[in-house]
């Protein structure tokens, strides 16, 4: 018995190890990873980076659902040196250019240290397999790329895929200087004429790249907004426009600020209220009293006016924040007229969202209202969306409760 109690612990194993990638961990010295580079220069291999952290959820779902497909695994067993780096540790010791701090992260060097190729975020089995074989060939990598630009190639394919292997531009320049990825945008944008500007493939770059209002993109796109929104439509050239002032506010703030309170045009004027409503949070925090529920009143008439017409425009997590707070106010005060309020434009944000909290925010207002029924159905809601997030099993446990309380009710 003890034997073949052995025998199958060898045989599960062996059989788990065929199913994962082997990834030498090179995060904590250098002596390994410079050991690496000898060995891909040895073997005539690239080396596969996977960048991950005990803190990346995504991480281990992609490690389940993709690193154990047997294709996957074996195209890269058989093509690259396979390593893992943690963010947990320190890895100034790599010096990988262009380096962005997110996990999962796949980067693919050669022994040179030239970055081939990177893939950002969770992808599914097809595009992961499609990002090594890029990198493997030898006229459609990121050091090619760069190498044409160099040569003066600024075609929309060689530019884009330029770009997208870079770091987004940095806001936190100041608005004259020029990084990377704006010199070949602005380069690319001087070689046509302003009417291909609105086509389709020149719309996602100037979205990538166009970070402060100063820009010839942005005001060209603002002379021709009615051609724009008739081509995209109303929520992605009003997102364009917030989010813009958005990035150039938060890196320059002082000038920004005073700029931003002087725009009348609508979505630009919804940034400002956004900065208005989290001042005002953040009065109402240090107050008390009558003076506290005047601001809070002062709140909820400002949220009305900002989320219920341009709730597209603010992320779900800023939205729900403050509305969590005025469900929270409202429970103790037992003031529902708020609560209706705040379900007109909840109403609307369920339907762009896929943010559980959301959901589960909005059937606490309902229940709050009485209407059991309509909760129970969002609480549902916010359950499958938890799920699908992976969240942690604390979070599914509480909504979980909820669900079987509210199903007393109906």
């Amino acid at each position: 018995m003890i034997r073949f109690t052995l025998i199958l612990a060898l045989i599960l194993s062996f059989h788990f190890s065929k199913s994962q990638i082997h990834f030498t961990n090179i995060s904590r010295d250098t002596i390994t990873f410079q050991r690496i580079l000898k060995g891909a220069e040895k073997q005539n291999k690239l080396i596969l980076m996977y960048f991950t952290a005990d803190w990346c959820g995504w991480c281990k779902v992609f490690e389940r659902e993709i690193l154990t497909d047997s294709i996957v695994r074996n195209y890269y067993k058989k093509n690259f040196i396979n390593t893992k780096v943690s963010w947990d540790d320190n890895v100034d010791h790599l010096d990988i250019d262009e380096l962005v701090k997110m996990a999962p992260q796949f980067i693919i060097i050669n022994y040179k240290r030239d970055t081939l190729n990177r893939c950002i975020g969770y992808v599914d089995v097809e595009d992961f397999l499609k990002f090594g074989k890029q990198a493997n060939s030898v006229d459609d990598n990121l050091l090619v790329w760069k190498e044409k630009i160099e040569n003066g190639d600024y075609s929309y394919d060689v530019v884009s895929k330029r770009i997208n292997s870079l770091k987004p531009p940095h806001a936190y320049l100041p608005p004259d200087q020029e990084c990377e990825p704006l010199r070949i945008f602005n380069k690319y944008f001087d070689t046509i004429s302003e009417d291909k500007w609105m086509s389709v493939k020149n719309w996602a770059l100037i979205q990538k790249c166009v970070i402060n209002p100063n820009n010839n993109q942005y005001k060209y796109i603002l002379k021709n907004y009615s051609e724009f929104v008739e081509k995209y439509g109303k929520v992605e050239i009003d997102k364009f426009f917030f989010d813009v002032w958005y990035k150039y506010t938060s890196m320059h703030y002082e000038v920004a600020s005073k700029e931003l309170k002087n725009q009348a045009f609508p979505p630009v004027k919804a940034l400002q209220r956004e900065f208005d409503i989290w001042s005002l949070k953040d009065q109402i925090d240090k107050s008390c009293g009558t003076l506290k529920d005047s601001l809070v009143n002062k709140l909820a008439e400002l949220s009305k006016e900002a989320y219920t017409n341009h709730y597209y425009l603010y992320s779900s997590s800023s939205i729900n924040n403050i509305t969590w707070f005025l469900y929270q106010y409202c429970e103790r005060t037992d003031n529902s007229e708020l609560l209706l309020d705040a379900c007109e434009w909840m109403d609307k944000l369920i339907t762009t969202t896929e943010y559980f909290e959301v959901f589960d925010t909005y059937s606490h207002i309902l229940s709050a209202l009485q209407e059991n029924k309509r909760a129970l159905e969002l609480e549902e809601k916010a359950l499958e969306l938890a799920k699908w997030s992976h969240e942690n099993k604390e979070t599914i446990d509480r909504i979980n409760q909820r669900i079987e309380a509210l199903r007393k009710y109906n």
